[in-house]
C-alpha cells in the first residue's frame, strides 16, 4: 500500500484525490498547502481521514509519505520536485514540468541522485483516440507523415490574468504556449515521435490588458527529414477548438476523427481511394479502447511504479521534449528569427531568466488578487 499526499489544494488536486480513491493500492495520508485551512477543506470536501501539512518542508519531513503529487503552479514545481526528491519521496508533478529547461534538469539530476522516481503527468496521451491514433501512424499504411498541423485553442477572459501570479514572465513563465497548449504540444511531440529541426514564431497579446505574455501564437516547424508542421496556440479563440492533423503520402488521419485518401487521376486531380480509407479506418476501430483514461491512468502506473517497479509511462527526462519545443518557440518569436534545436545549456533561453530579460512585455500588470470567487472551472 503506497503513501500518497498532495501538495497544493488547488482545482487540480481534487482530480488527483478522486483519481487515487480509485487505486487499490495506494493510500492519501496528507495533503499539504501553504494556506492549512484550504488543505483542510479539500480533507473534508473529500471525507478524508489524513494528516493536513501547511508547508513543503513539513510534507517533506513526514516518514509516512512515500510519494507526493505536486499540484502547485508551474514556478514551484521545480523547487518542490527538488526539496522532495531530497527527502527521499518519489514525485509525480503536474504539467507543465517547470518553466524551464535548466529547472527540468536540475528536478531530474536531484531525482537521480536521490534514487526516487520522478513522473510527469500528460494524461492526454493516454486517450482511447490518441492512441488508435498513435496506432495507425506507426503502422505505416498511410506512410510517411509530410505535414502535421496541430491547433490548441482556447478561451479565457480579461480577468483570467488578475490572478497574481498570472501573466507575468517570472511567475507563470509564459502564455497558452506554454501553459495551455503544453497538452497538445506533448502530443506532437509523442505522435511525431521525434522533435523538430527548426522553430519559427509569431505572438502577440490581443485580448488581455492585465498581462505581460502572449495570448496567442502561430509558428512553423520543420523537420530534419523535411516534413513540415504547423501549431497555433491561444486563449483568445471562441469555441476552444482542438485539432490534430497529419497529412501522410498516402492519406491523412485527424483528431476529431477523420481519415482521407486520395488517388491521382491521369491528370494530377484526386479521386478518393476508399480501399485504403477501409483498411486505415478498420486499424483505428480494431485498436481496443483504454479500460481507462486521462490522470487515472498515470497515478495507477506511478503508484504501481513504486510499489512494483512498472516503468513509468512518462518520466522527468521524456517531459523535458515538449518544454524544449516550447522554449525554442519563445526564443524565435523574441528574436524575429527561426531557431534550430536542440537548446544547448548556453543558451540565453536554457534557463527562465534569459526569457524573462529577453521576452516582450506586451502590457503591464495593473491588478493582482489572490484568488477568484467560487465559479465552476470549465473545460
Amino acid at each position: 500500500m503506497v503513501k500518497v499526499a498532495i501538495l497544493g489544494a488547488g482545482a487540480i488536486s481534487g482530480i488527483h484525490i478522486a483519481a487515487y480513491k480509485q487505486i487499490d493500492n495506494c493510500e492519501i495520508v496528507a495533503v499539504a498547502d501553504v494556506d492549512g485551512e484550504k488543505a483542510a477543506a479539500r480533507v473534508k470536501e473529500f471525507g478524508l481521514s489524513c494528516r493536513v501539512h501547511a508547508s513543503i518542508g513539513k510534507l517533506a519531513a513526514d516518514p509516512g509519505v512515500e510519494m507526493v503529487s505536486v499540484c502547485l503552479p508551474p514556478l514551484l514545481h521545480a523547487p518542490a520536485a527538488v526539496e522532495l526528491a531530497a527527502a527521499g519521496k518519489h514525485v509525480l508533478v503536474e504539467k507543465p514540468m517547470a518553466m524551464s529547461l535548466r529547472e527540468i534538469d536540475e528536478m531530474n539530476a536531484a531525482a537521480d541522485a536521490a534514487g526516487i522516481l520522478l513522473g510527469v503527468i500528460s494524461q492526454n496521451r493516454y486517450k482511447t483516440d490518441i492512441q488508435r491514433l498513435k496506432g495507425v501512424l506507426d503502422s505505416g499504411l498511410l506512410g510517411r507523415v509530410l505535414s502535421v498541423r496541430v491547433d490548441s485553442l482556447w478561451w479565457r477572459g480579461a480577468c483570467y490574468y488578475d490572478l497574481k501570479w498570472r501573466g507575468r514572465w517570472e511567475s507563470e513563465g509564459g502564455g497558452p504556449t506554454l501553459n495551455h497548449a503544453i497538452h497538445q504540444v506533448d502530443g506532437l511531440v509523442y505522435l511525431m515521435g521525434r522533435l523538430p529541426a527548426r522553430v519559427v514564431s509569431v505572438m502577440a497579446n490581443l485580448a488581455h490588458a492585465n498581462s505581460e505574455i502572449e495570448d496567442i501564437s502561430h509558428s512553423i516547424l520543420t523537420y530534419e527529414d523535411n516534413a513540415v508542421g504547423l501549431l497555433s496556440c491561444s486563449v483568445v479563440h471562441h469555441g476552444e477548438n482542438k485539432l490534430y492533423e497529419f497529412q501522410c503520402e498516402k492519406g491523412a488521419i485527424s483528431l476529431p476523427f477523420r481519415i482521407d485518401a486520395s488517388l491521382s487521376l491521369p491528370n494530377g486531380f484526386p479521386k478518393d481511394n476508399a480501399e485504403l480509407v477501409e483498411k486505415a479506418t478498420a486499424v483505428y476501430d480494431g485498436l481496443p479502447a483504454l479500460p481507462e483514461e486521462g490522470h487515472v491512468v498515470q497515478l495507477r502506473n506511478m503508484v504501481d511504479a513504486v510499489e512494483k517497479g512498472e516503468p513509468l509511462l512518462l518520466n522527468g527526462k521524456a517531459a523535458r521534449q515538449p518544454v524544449e519545443l516550447v522554449t525554442a518557440l519563445y526564443k524565435s518569436a523574441f528574436s524575429g528569427s527561426a531557431v534550430d534545436l536542440p537548446i544547448s545549456v548556453d543558451d540565453a533561453e536554457y534557463g527562465l531568466a534569459g526569457r524573462v530579460a529577453r521576452a516582450r512585455k506586451y502590457h503591464e500588470k495593473t491588478l493582482d488578487i489572490d484568488s477568484f470567487p467560487p465559479a465552476p472551472i470549465t473545460l
